[in-house]
């Protein structure tokens, strides 16, 4: 008898483990958080769903040498699919996989990758000044060979 209850708690446990194995695929992911692209240094997204789903997007005017802001909403349409409104991206859909997306910014697709879950919104971004000269100083350490990631 000890050996049948034995049997009998191996399988439901097994049982549960299977099941719910099985609905950890269909999980749906939240856009929230900080979101960077490699290839494009100076320009980060924000996806705010806390504050009416605010989307920013910070970027580098390199004709005037300074900080941009544009800012909007977006829409989440269905589990993975949202829908970005502004004056840049205009009902622009992107699809959010585990931690990142793609998105077409001038003619040219782009990975965004997720770097911190809380939405990090940058106050008297515009006002702020990059020297151009020193920052492609820095950025061309890292296109450096040795510094490349190619995984």
């Amino acid at each position: 008898m000890k050996k049948f209850n034995t049997v009998k708690i191996l399988t439901i446990f097994i049982l549960v483990i299977l099941t719910s194995g099985c609905r950890s695929s269909e999980k749906s992911f939240l856009l929230r958080g900080t979101f960077t692209c490699t290839e494009l240094p100076f320009v980060s997204m924000v996806f705010d769903p806390d504050n009416q789903y605010t989307f920013y997007y910070y970027y580098h005017d390199y004709k005037e040498g300074k900080g941009k802001l544009d800012k909007g909403s977006y829409l989440k349409t269905t589990d993975s699919n949202y829908i970005i409104k502004s004056s840049i991206f205009n009902n622009i859909e992107i699809t959010y996989k585990k931690a990142g997306f793609n998105i077409i910014i001038n003619d040219k697709t782009y990975y965004f990758k997720q770097i911190d879950a809380i939405p990090s919104i940058q106050t008297n971004y515009e006002s702020r000044k990059i020297d151009n000269e020193k920052n492609i100083k820095f950025n061309s350490l890292f296109l450096h060979p040795y510094f490349i990631n190619r995984n």
